[in-house]
């Protein structure tokens, strides 16, 4: 099987090491429609997967050119602005297969590097307060402004990718490691019409997370997910 990007052969080694049968998907753009990269037969059902690949953009590159250069820069992003762009688009490729009635889930690897380095940490882009907020909306702080107001907790406001009626078809988000190129976080989705069976990637380098029952009030937070 050819892969086009370093993130999907690490996705299929992931899925073969599982025992997993995968299947490249041809695209039907002379049809007009989006495909998805895999189908992916498991023991306990099929799933669909859009594997997305964050690579450097143009600021990414002056960056890590002055790092290596002068050592130092300056710059940065939103959090959660990268991880937003992938699942969306990931989605955007994983609905006109909503018709099959599998879980579907879109795979997202942080390859912001180059041969002179990277702009920080592995994963730095797809951390779990980054997979949040992308998913569930930016982290809103209140501040009071007076002695008479009270502090109010923080929670996730706007910009949320997921919600009970957008994107009810995206079962979870997983990301890969790159740290070792093998160990794999799955983000449930709170509002999938499908869920992904937690018994899928259950491996000892698999981690299922869940946001609990209050979506909104625990910005940046996930839990464990249980199996059973």
């Amino acid at each position: 099987m050819k892969f086009d990007t370093r993130s999907e052969e690490l996705f299929a080694a992931i899925c073969h090491r599982h025992g997993y049968q995968l299947e490249k998907l041809a695209t039907r753009s002379e049809q007009g429609l989006k495909t998805a990269d895999f189908s992916v037969h498991t023991p306990h059902g099929c799933i669909m997967a859009e594997v997305e690949e964050l690579t450097p953009n143009p600021d990414d590159l002056r960056q890590i050119r002055e790092m290596k250069e002068i050592g130092s820069t300056t710059g940065g992003d939103t959090i959660g602005t990268r991880a937003r762009a992938a699942i969306r688009h990931a989605a955007t490729q994983l609905r006109d297969h909503c018709d099959e009635a599998v879980p579907m889930i879109a795979v997202l690897y942080d390859n912001v590097r180059t041969s002179d380095g990277r702009v920080a940490y592995p994963m730095f882009y797809v951390e779990p307060q980054h997979i949040d907020t992308a998913m569930y909306g930016d982290r809103v702080a209140y501040v009071p402004l007076g002695e008479s107001v009270s502090l109010r907790p923080d929670r996730s406001g706007g910009g949320r990718t997921t919600t009970k009626t957008e994107k009810t078809y995206l079962s979870a988000v997983a990301v890969i490691s790159d740290w070792d190129g093998e160990t794999l976080f799955v983000y449930h989705n709170s509002h999938a019409a499908i869920e992904l069976p937690p018994e899928i990637f259950s491996d000892d380098k698999c981690h299922h997370f869940w946001k609990g029952p209050d979506l909104y009030g625990e910005p940046w937070k996930w839990h464990r997910k249980r199996h059973g």
